[in-house]
């Protein structure tokens, strides 16, 4: 199995093609301020250049320059003319770039900066648009990734984040959370991640939103919910991050509220048409799907699967489950839903199920190498990641990993730092100033 999935690899002894797409990577080495001219330049000329920000670009050009000042400035011309202001932020163009000072010390460096600030002005405006080499967004190859871990229901795990990089293949620690997050769930919205609900470890529920920012590896405070929830179902659909049900303290609930990270508002939309908790949730095609968890009015663990469709605000049902399912995790895997264990009352399932919307029918698929519950899922590349979970005795540290082509499990080759179960997991871009 590549764990890589659809990263590059970067090998600083590869010429051309490998330098060109992980180009974020190539300028954390120091090999890069020894690169001739010709081959930077045909580096930050790429279209397919893989940079989160041309902001990246332009500070490595600057960092290339003042390695040998003296021979290399009569370079800058050219590189500069391969940097695409336009695509700056406006911030940035008025504080890094016109401040520095090769930059004012040349008048066709100047034309570039107001170039780029009057494609910005028209843009603001909704006028029509310039276009020029520097206003061409780069198309890049796929980013390298990393498999970001969010708390967890052990003391050691509560407050600790953690992630695995697929280049490296390796676990690496990220700042702590503010506050302990267990049983809670998690959104990416624009490359950060949020937090939402949950509880401490003495099991009080929460109305916290916690925001990771993966460029400066720090969190703060979000918008907090309107009531508190724990084991709750959290997902991004439509450009807003939903909490669905949960507990309040002990008492279950069916509302449901969305979280508009524009407006800094939560608003309440339809109910669930049941009341159950340890669910698991995840969005495919536009619609957000709940499946399984535990009634209370019942006292029983339920097979069946809800369906919102948020243009019209309706709750709908689709076909059961094969298995009752409560505390199971829910991933998404090219078009397909995937449902992994969970437990039924009589023991831990290492039974996984897969739900293919065109056919409206769940599927039985390859069982996991042993049970698990209150696990997290997610689909990345061509295989999908269960993380931590336990079965009923111990918590594990090991990821179990799936391939639908093969209807194979294998463990990722390396563990976490430590035991986690109703942790929350995500997928990022890997940030350039990391590792």
């Amino acid at each position: 199995m590549d764990e890589t999935d659809q990263n590059e690899n970067l090998n600083m002894n590869n010429k051309g093609n490998n330098q060109e797409k992980n180009g974020r990577d190539v300028i954390q080495y120091e090999e890069f301020l020894s690169l001739p001219a010709q081959t930077l330049l045909k580096l930050i000329s790429n279209d397919r250049l893989a940079v989160p920000s041309e902001e990246i670009v332009f500070d490595s050009v600057i960092l290339w320059i003042n390695h040998d000042k003296e021979k290399r400035e009569e370079c800058l011309t050219l590189l500069i003319e391969q940097v695409r202001l336009p695509l700056m932020s406006h911030k940035y163009l008025l504080e890094r770039v016109w401040e520095e000072k090769m930059i004012k010390a040349s008048s066709q460096f100047q034309d570039y900066l107001i170039e780029a600030l009057k494609y910005q002005l028209f843009k603001e405006a909704g006028e029509s648009l310039f276009e020029t080499s520097r206003t061409k967004s780069r198309v890049p190859h796929e980013l390298p990734k990393l498999l970001v871990v969010v708390g967890g229901s052990l003391p050691k795990a509560a407050k600790s984040v953690e992630c695995f990089d697929f280049r490296t293949k390796k676990w690496y620690p990220l700042a702590d959370l503010p506050t302990e997050f267990i049983r809670g769930g998690i959104a990416l919205f624009e490359d950060k991640i949020y937090t939402v609900g949950g509880c401490t470890l003495n099991k009080t529920p929460l109305t916290k939103m916690n925001v990771y920012d993966p460029a400066t590896d720090q969190w703060s405070a979000g918008k907090e919910m309107r009531i508190k929830r724990t084991d709750l179902g959290v997902a991004l659909l439509d450009n807003a991050i939903y909490a669905i049900g949960g507990m309040n303290p002990s008492v279950f609930n069916n509302s449901c509220d969305a979280f508009d990270p524009k407006t800094q508002k939560w608003n309440g939309i339809t109910p669930m048409p049941k009341i159950c908790t340890g669910f698991a949730v995840a969005v495919l095609n536009g619609l957000l799907y709940v499946v399984g968890g535990y009634c209370s009015e019942r006292r029983c663990h339920l097979s069946s699967v809800l369906c919102y469709d948020y243009e019209t605000g309706k709750w709908n049902s689709i076909n059961d489950t094969n298995f009752n399912r409560y505390n199971a995790g829910a991933g998404v895997l090219n078009g397909t839903l995937y449902v992994v264990g969970g437990q039924n009352g009589g023991g831990v399932l290492k039974s996984v199920e897969a739900f293919d919307p065109q056919t409206k029918k769940w599927q039985q698929v390859k069982d996991m190498p042993e049970g698990r519950e209150h696990v997290a899922v997610v689909g990345f590349g061509k295989h999908l990641y269960v993380v931590g979970g336990n079965d009923g005795e111990k918590y594990f540290t090991s990821v179990n990993v799936y391939c639908p082509k093969s209807d194979t499990w294998e463990v990722l080759s390396s563990s976490m730092s430590i035991e986690r179960g109703s942790t929350s997991v995500a997928i990022i871009n890997k940030p350039y100033n990391y590792i």
